[in-house]
């Protein structure tokens, strides 16, 4: 169905924009921008289930740089990788917690995360 420019310009403006709202609680992992080639890191919103950004490599000083324009998080969720680790800690001190049964390791323990 062909629709003018104006029509979907009108649709926008109707349908409204809500600001997305700050992140409090994200997850930080790496992902494949080229399996086995090249690697990024992928940052997501845990509450709404959502993408954030993509970021081009796995650096600390870009994690921390990006962490840095996001100040309403609390809670980093990430895997052993140092790289997110190095970032966190470059932009604030580490507080640390533990959280029970969100996915145990084999010795019943659960797993650390790391709050900004």
């Amino acid at each position: 169905m062909p629709v003018s420019g104006d029509t979907l310009l009108r649709m926008i403006r109707a349908a409204g924009f809500e600001p997305p709202q700050a992140p409090r609680v994200v997850g930080i992992d790496d992902w494949a921008w080229r399996k086995g080639q090249r690697y990024g890191t992928i940052t997501c919103d845990l509450e709404r289930n959502r993408v954030l950004d993509l970021l081009p490599d796995r650096n600390a000083d870009k994690v921390a740089s990006w962490l840095e324009r996001h100040p309403g998080i609390e809670v980093i969720a990430r895997d052993r990788a140092g790289v997110y680790a190095e970032g966190a800690r470059a932009l604030r001190p580490m507080q640390r917690g533990r959280v029970r049964g969100a996915r145990p390791e084999a010795s019943g323990r659960g797993q650390w995360y790391e709050r900004t």
